[in-house]
């Protein structure tokens, strides 16, 4: 069999379709695509920037329990979120190197296995709640406000207070040193 007869050449021209051994006219005919690969919001980046934004800001949701964020990276949040904690639940070696191959962060993987795990052991899904929070200055984009439901309120901001609890002691220490030096 020759090139030519397997591939039949359409009269019509250029606009064809291929249609198993050959060309066909695309008039009068729709085109079906088939939705692999849809199921997340692509935020006009690729897939690299993507991945490490929302491991951030999963990371930032699970250190400080609430975030502000806008409207559709808070939607999108929701689901990263709750699958970490779905791992957390499982609590077995593999979901915690699932976990720690997506967060890359080892002090909010424990947190996450050890107190959130704990936390919702009980409630099965909806882990956290979106809020609409205005719109930004600026650029008028909707903001929204994401938090774990049943968070620790203490635990936003916890890192700051301890670091400066700790530098206001190492002052105190250091003038005790002098103090003592000098008499």
């Amino acid at each position: 069999m020759l090139f030519q007869d397997f591939f039949r050449i359409h009269e019509g021209g250029a606009e064809g379709v291929f249609i198993r051994s050959g060309l066909r006219s695309s008039v009068n005919r729709k085109v079906y695509t088939m939705r692999h690969g849809d199921a997340h919001r692509r935020f006009n980046m690729p897939k690299s920037q993507r991945r490490a934004l929302f491991a951030n800001l999963t990371n930032a949701l699970f250190t400080h329990e609430q975030i502000t964020v806008t409207l559709p990276r808070a939607k999108e949040l929701r689901t990263f979120a709750d699958s970490m904690i779905t791992y957390a639940k499982k609590g077995d070696l593999n979901s915690r190197r699932l976990a720690l191959s997506f967060l890359r962060n080892n002090e909010v993987v424990a947190k996450l296995f050890s107190v959130l795990a704990e936390r919702y052991k009980e409630r099965n899904g909806g882990y956290t709640r979106v809020l609409k929070a205005g719109y930004r200055y600026g650029d008028c984009a909707p903001m929204a406000i994401i938090e774990l439901v049943d968070r620790d309120v203490n635990a936003k901001g916890l890192k700051d207070i301890e670091r400066v609890k700790a530098e206001k002691a190492a002052a105190e220490a250091a003038q005790k040193a002098e103090e003592a030096a000098a008499a």
